[in-house]
């Protein structure tokens, strides 16, 4: 297998010196033989620290918000009684990821440590979770990155 990294340029695909060379001797080596060619457009790696600091954002948010209006973890499960327990980040991290699942292509059930977790699996979850805070209980969580899917 051979991976090379070039631009487009005037609809054309530039490569390196060395990734020319590298491309016409695997071509040699491979001559007579099928070989498939996949071109993708390259993107930025995910950064786990910013996945994880809108994941925390939104969680710190509600957690502020609970504690400013004195709601203990009742009004997560919708309880009729207080419970006495306060809401924190770790409570809100596995109450979300049961209310809204992020699997991989295999259909396993996958978290932010996930290599799997890509960035617009992150701000998928993220929307679901400013949502239902919204909704559920008015609490607004602003958007981290407004142009986020222009990247």
């Amino acid at each position: 297998m051979l991976e090379l990294h070039g631009a487009i340029k005037d609809g054309k695909f530039h490569l390196s010196k060395v990734q020319y060379e590298l491309k016409m001797d695997f071509l040699r080596k491979n001559d007579g033989k099928n070989i498939v060619e996949i071109l993708k457009r390259e993107t930025k790696k995910r950064s786990l620290s910013q996945l994880k600091a809108h994941f925390g954002l939104a969680l710190q948010t509600i957690v502020d918000e609970f504690e400013d209006r004195g709601w203990d973890s009742s009004f997560i499960y919708n309880m009729d009684k207080p419970t006495g327990v306060p809401v924190n980040k770790a409570m809100l991290q596995q109450y979300f990821y049961a209310l809204y699942p992020t699997t991989n292509d295999k259909g396993e059930f996958i978290t932010m440590s996930h290599e799997d977790f890509t960035t617009v699996k992150e701000m998928t979850l993220f929307d679901a979770i400013r949502n239902h805070a919204a909704s559920q209980w008015s609490i607004v969580i602003n958007d981290p990155d407004p142009n986020w899917k222009d990247k």
